[in-house]
């Protein structure tokens, strides 16, 4: 009788053990997928912007469709940062327009890293 209740003290509390943990599927995917230490502009926040932005926010876009907010290059992207803007659009902040135009909100750990990045001072490295 004293091996069944081991037994099952041991499964409670290796059920309790494993329960208590949590991580999304991302995180199991890849443990520092969200890690935002080291966010840096052309390692981070640059494929972000060229991949989820220029297509209307590029110079030529900006250009072609009479838009006036060109992300193009670290300097276009400054003042939108200094502003607040960058960040209230692709949080979409109710007082900013949501971006990317049409497309779904970045996800929760891009939007982290831009946050660390803007937090860092948004320096150009």
């Amino acid at each position: 009788m004293h091996y069944k209740a081991l037994l099952t003290t041991l499964g409670l509390a290796a059920l309790a053990a494993f329960s208590a943990c949590s991580y999304d599927k991302e995180e199991l995917a890849n443990p520092n997928a969200c890690n935002t230490a080291g966010t840096t502009y052309r390692q981070h926040i640059l494929p972000v912007l060229q991949n989820s932005c220029y297509s209307c926010h590029s110079s030529a876009a900006a250009a072609q469709h009479g838009r006036n907010i060109s992300l193009e290059g670290y300097s276009q992207v400054q003042p939108w940062v200094l502003n607040g803007k960058l960040l209230a659009a692709i949080n979409h902040a109710p007082t900013a327009p949501a971006m990317p135009q049409g497309g779904p909100k970045l996800d929760n750990c891009t939007l982290a890293r831009f946050s660390a990045w803007v937090g860092a001072g948004a320096p150009d490295n």
